[in-house]
């Protein structure tokens, strides 16, 4: 299977529309693209086609139809995964932490949202502090514990 850090905008395109509506015609797809101007009924074939080759998805007729439909084979968050590991790795020197340092500085975000963010800092902590391992307990001389 390709990764998905190296394609295209279409092909991010053509991949979100399979995410969200689990498999799509052509038509279907070329229909729900969000974009200013919609590509060619031809392109969206070949952009599929391509995702197809790449292993990324699979196409199935439909029974008693000849109607081909496409479905997505990576999930998105396996591959928002993959693309973050490549953003992570090129820009951020690996580190997670530059990231989102770099993002709550950048981006501008409301109130709202710095509070979901501090929430889910919040509940990673507290799993990351219920998973330690308790120390042992401390011991007497003579092998008996306090």
């Amino acid at each position: 299977m390709s990764s998905m850090h190296d394609l295209g905008e279409l092909q991010l395109a053509v991949m979100n529309v399979l995410w969200t509506q689990k498999q799509a015609s052509v038509r279907e797809t070329l229909e729900a693209l969000q974009q200013d101007r919609k590509p060619a009924y031809n392109t969206v074939l070949t952009t599929l086609r391509s995702l197809e080759k790449r292993g990324l998805v699979v196409h199935e007729c439909l029974p008693d139809s000849r109607k081909y439909v496409y479905r997505p084979v990576v999930s998105s968050h396996d591959a928002i995964g993959d693309i973050l590991q490549d953003v992570l790795g090129r820009l951020f020197a690996g580190s997670p932490a530059m990231l989102i340092k770099y993002l709550v500085r950048t981006e501008g975000f409301s109130l709202v949202e710095l509070r979901e963010i501090r929430r889910a800092v919040e509940r990673q902590e507290s799993q990351i502090i219920a998973n330690r391992v308790s120390p042992p307990p401390l011991s007497q001389p003579g092998g008996k514990n306090i």
